[in-house]
């Protein structure tokens, strides 16, 4: 039985197998906790300096929260986290004597409040990170792009790689997210493993998007990306219609995306595409 309150530990694999049945439970609620534990269980990551991973365990034994941490990104929360787990997270991480993270993402209220505990047990404070206002939708009104843009779409191959890594490396920039020194080898696995597609107009790509490994019959649409110099002619549109009908061909009964809360435009367009809103997260940054 494992014992009640807080449990770090830095190993991947250990977390994976202690928390997915919790994060499986609510799969869309958990849509990047859970993506992160399906990933570690099916190819575990190496223990590196700084990542952590935790879950709560309630007095009768049965897991009831969880959160992962991999450097350089904030401590990720999964959906469910009791009014004790969350008063009594930045105390079980300050006492294990880890630095402190760069900051919090999940649901709003537990987010925040989480933050504003671990501001005031280090003498620093939290604010909301810009782009990280966030909404999640589940793709549920299904509406193809009128007018359908110019061009077609194709699974990535590794021939895209150089492309794609330069894509992304933008996408990432674009959105405020730290660059992964692992980018290459996950855009490579993306492409492998059928995840990424490309907008082309006569050939040319002018678009990307991927989708994330379903599981729980759940899949997430990431790394929407057009260059500048396309953007404002609907690939955005197509390639998002084509990457969802992708994440639903290989199992997907939810297709989720989240979107910027301060970018009207992509708001639009996937609301156009029938994705409903279901719940808000934010990051909350911890700061000196």
């Amino acid at each position: 039985m494992l014992k009640p309150g807080w449990t770090l530990t830095g190993d991947p694999l250990l977390y994976a197998k202690t928390a997915l049945d919790l994060l499986r439970a609510d799969p869309i609620g958990n849509t990047v906790a859970l993506g992160v534990a399906v990933r570690l269980h099916a190819s575990p990551r190496e223990a590196r300096p700084g990542d952590c991973y935790g879950w709560w365990t309630d007095a009768a034994g049965e897991v009831g929260a969880a959160f992962s941490t991999q450097v350089p990104f904030a401590v990720t929360l999964s959906a469910r986290v009791s009014e004790q787990a969350a008063r009594t997270l930045a105390g079980a991480w300050t006492d294990s004597g880890r630095a402190r993270p760069a900051g919090v993402f999940g649901r709003v209220e537990t987010a925040e409040s989480i933050a504003a505990d671990w501001a005031g047990r280090t003498g620093g404070s939290y604010r909301p990170k810009p782009k990280f206002a966030m909404r999640l939708f589940d793709f549920a009104q299904p509406t193809p792009p009128d007018p359908a843009p110019r061009g077609e779409h194709r699974m990535a191959t590794t021939a895209d790689l150089a492309l794609l890594v330069r894509w992304d490396a933008a996408f990432l920039e674009d959105c405020g997210i730290p660059p992964s020194p692992d980018q290459e080898s996950h855009t490579r696995a993306r492409i492998e493993e059928g995840r990424s597609l490309v907008w082309t107009v006569d050939g040319t790509p002018v678009a990307m998007a991927c989708f994330s490994t379903v599981a729980a019959q759940t899949s997430r649409i990431t790394d929407v990306y057009t260059p500048p110099e396309h953007r404002r002619n609907g690939y955005a549109a197509g390639v998002t219609w084509a990457v969802t009908q992708a994440a639903q061909d290989a199992g997907a009964r939810h297709v989720l995306l989240h979107t910027d809360l301060s970018n009207p435009t992509s708001n639009a367009i996937y609301q156009r595409l029938g994705y409903r809103p279901i719940h808000d997260v934010t990051e909350f940054e911890l700061t000196d």
